[in-house]
């Protein structure tokens, strides 16, 4: 480092020893002391650098930062003296310029004179500037003889040197700011090695507490382990004793169960010879049941032996006075009608035995009855027996034929064929009439035989290549009243509607549909009235909506099951007035349906003459529709309402219709009349109150009815 400064010095010292020197010799001068300068910054900043690696383990971040700024201050303290006198000499170099072109003009001597005078002072100046030692120099160099003034070229030289020197000044500035950026750096990573350390010591101190955390917690839990050995110890010491106790309670127990060995041995021994005796009572007693079940059965058969039955098949009879007839040993199960028939036989006292298949009920009584409840003659059906003496049977077969006498005439359901089907063994059409859009004119479907394999539906007769036999048509056709002293069909109704609860009404006037159906099901009116009744929530949309909304609700009617307890199944409109009462009484002497007749009611004048606000079947009717409505979805369309939709399907499954044209009155027919004395359901009502409510036709057609049949 001495060594580096001491370079240094004499770099100065050879610098400004240069400036004091005749300005005839600048360019040498200015060379040995740049020269001298740069070799000297360059000792310097070696030295420091090297000094500051050295002893970068020793010091602190803060001493690199000395260092540095130390190198900056020495290159910079260098530099600048080079740099001024380079600029002095800049400025020199202009007025010498300046003084030659005068020495052309008043002689070259004076003018050189008077350039070399300020040049002189110039140097003066600049010797002034850098201490008292440059000054005493100066002198000395006054006191010297003059010596020749530089001529034009040197001067010129003179200035090359000096811009060369200031460009060298310039780099030297550059390479000094590049040292005290690197300067600055050290510091920097100095103040991080010390934020480094105070981390550490940080660190330090937290552990040291962690450390004096964990020794306490281990002392805490030394302690606990210390209890834990003690409480272990007071239990071991208390289980030795509770054990001593048990060892004792057990050779007891061994005592005790030594004591118990020997008497249930003695009781087992007894129990032994208790159970022979019950097993030999047992067998006895089973012997005995036995021999009175035998002589019971002897004696049933006794009796059988002395009685006859007659059946009547798929009759349904009333009957006075129930029994039972439990056997005298035992139970007797009857799960058929064989066996329902056989036990009334058994019994002498026992004249009519009724089984319904359907519910699997055997019903016994001790009267014999001539009045029948039902004919059926497909599934389910009853079956009805009269049992009786031999000197009975002339009586039993009177009643017998009393009962099918009061048997109606039902024609069997039809089984035809859908336009495009086969029609050649069932010989007639399912398919309605095709009807005009006025329906004043309809065109029928007939069964035209093609040949040996096939005949087809046609409504413009046979095709010219068929063989053309006509087999048949659509023989759908009106039933017409039982006659007097043959069975009608019940009048037991199961009644529903399908309501959309939560639609809006569709004009502002308006009730809702559900606002309607509510407030006739709160008064116990309409569908309330009827034996069974069921709310069923609907769709809306337009016509293909409501036909599949209808479908849905007839599939629902036949899950829920209660319609097979009733005679008829009735479809009635929310907004429609409905009296159940006077169906009944329609039923019994209007219409007369024979009983077990699968009919639906043609309800209107109006064109297809059945509108969909009261759609009624026979229970009959409704069990083929539930059984083969599946064909209807496959053949029939699903454009139009869902009323004239019903309609073509239950003709097309065969069921035939009775009608009453004043069974319905229905404003789409123009028939809004609300005070007809026979009337049953008027039709339709989209508010409650006012001259044209729900209420209103009630009333009036209540009164209608009341004063036309006060019984």
């Amino acid at each position: 480092m001495q060594e580096a400064l001491h370079s240094a010095e004499l770099s100065e010292s050879a610098m400004e020893e240069s400036l004091l020197e005749s300005p005839r010799r600048p360019s040498v001068s200015w060379t040995r002391a740049l020269f001298a300068l740069g070799a000297g910054l360059v000792l310097v900043g070696t030295a420091l650098v090297g000094m500051d690696g050295r002893q970068s383990g020793q010091r602190s971040g803060r001493g690199g930062e000395l260092n540095a700024f130390m190198v900056n201050d020495l290159i910079e303290a260098a530099a600048k003296p080079v740099t001024d006198e380079a600029a002095q000499t800049s400025k020199a170099k202009e007025e010498a310029e300046e003084s030659d072109d005068e020495s052309d003009d008043a002689g070259s001597a004076k003018k050189s004179d008077e350039a070399a005078k300020k040049s002189k002072a110039k140097t003066d100046d600049v010797s002034d500037g850098a201490g008292s030692a440059k000054k005493s120099k100066a002198k000395e160099k006054e006191a010297a003889p003059k010596e020749k003034l530089p001529s034009k070229a040197d001067l010129e030289k003179a200035a090359k040197d000096a811009d060369i020197m200031a460009k060298k000044a310039k780099d030297l500035k550059t390479e000094s700011d590049t040292l005290k950026g690197d300067a600055k750096d050290l510091a920097t990573k100095a103040d991080g090695l010390q934020q480094d350390k105070e981390d550490a010591e940080k660190t330090k101190q937290k552990d040291k507490e962690d450390a004096e955390n964990d020794r306490n917690e281990a002392e805490k839990l030394r302690k606990k382990v210390d209890e834990l050995k003690k409480k272990a110890a007071q239990q071991e010491a208390d289980m030795k004793k509770k054990a001593a106790g048990l060892d004792a309670t057990a050779k007891d127990l061994d005592n005790d169960a030594v004591k118990q060995k020997s008497l249930a041995a003695a009781k087992l021994k007894a129990e032994e010879a208790t159970k022979k005796k019950v097993d030999a009572t047992k067998k006895k007693a089973e012997a005995d049941e036995q021999d009175a079940e035998a002589q019971e059965e002897a004696s049933l058969d006794a009796i059988r032996r002395g009685r006859v039955c007659i059946h009547l098949a798929g009759v349904r009879l009333t009957g006075d006075n129930p029994a039972t007839f439990s056997p005298i040993i035992g139970e007797h199960n009857i799960t058929d009608e064989w066996q329902c028939t056989d036990w009334c036989h058994a019994h002498s006292e026992c004249k009519q035995a009724v089984f319904a298949w359907e519910t699997k009920t055997c019903e016994l009584f001790t009267e014999a009855s001539d009045v029948p409840i039902s004919f059926r003659e497909r599934w389910p059906w009853h079956n009805s027996t009269y049992c009786g003496e031999f000197g009975e049977k002339e009586n039993m077969l009177v009643m017998l034929k009393k009962v099918f006498d009061a048997k109606p005439w039902v024609p069997a359901p039809h089984n035809c064929s859908w336009a495009g089907d086969n029609c050649l063994h069932t010989g007639c059409c399912a398919d309605v009439c095709k009807p005009t859009w006025d329906f004043k004119e309809c065109s029928w479907y007939t069964c035209w035989k093609r040949d040996d394999d096939w005949g087809g539906c046609e409504m413009d007769g046979a095709l010219p290549d068929w063989e053309g036999t006509k087999l048949g048509g659509h023989p759908n056709t009106e039933i017409e009243p039982a006659a007097e002293g043959k069975l009608i069909q019940g009048s037991k109704l199961f009644c529903f509607s399908v309501v959309m609860w939560d639609a809006a009404p569709t004009e502002g006037w308006q009730d809702s549909e559900g606002t309607i159906a509510n407030h006739w099901k709160e008064a116990g009116k309409n569908i309330m009235q009827c034996d069974d009744y069921a709310f069923l929530t609907g769709l809306g949309g337009g016509s293909v909506h409501n036909i599949q909304s209808f479908i849905g609700a007839w599939k629902q009617v036949l899950d829920d099951g209660r319609w097979k307890k009733n005679d008829w199944v009735i479809k009635v409109d929310p907004d429609a007035v409905f009296f159940p009462d006077h169906f009944k009484a329609k039923v019994m002497y209007n219409w007369r349906t024979p009983q077990g007749a699968a009919v639906y009611l043609r309800n209107t004048f109006y064109k297809f003459k059945f509108l969909g606000a009261l759609e009624a079947l026979t229970r009959e009717a409704f069990e083929i529709y539930a059984e083969t409505s599946w064909k209807c979805e496959a053949h029939l369309g699903q454009e139009g309402g869902e009323d004239y939709w019903m309609e073509q399907c239950l003709e097309g499954l065969g069921i035939d219709y009775q009608t009453d044209e004043a069974l319905l009155h229905d404003k789409y027919a123009a028939d809004d009349s609300c005070d007809d004395p026979n009337g049953v359901a008027y039709h339709f009502f989209k508010k409650i109150e006012g001259g044209d409510g729900w209420d209103n036709c009630w009333n009036s057609a209540s009164d209608a009815w009341n004063n036309a049949h006060p019984e």
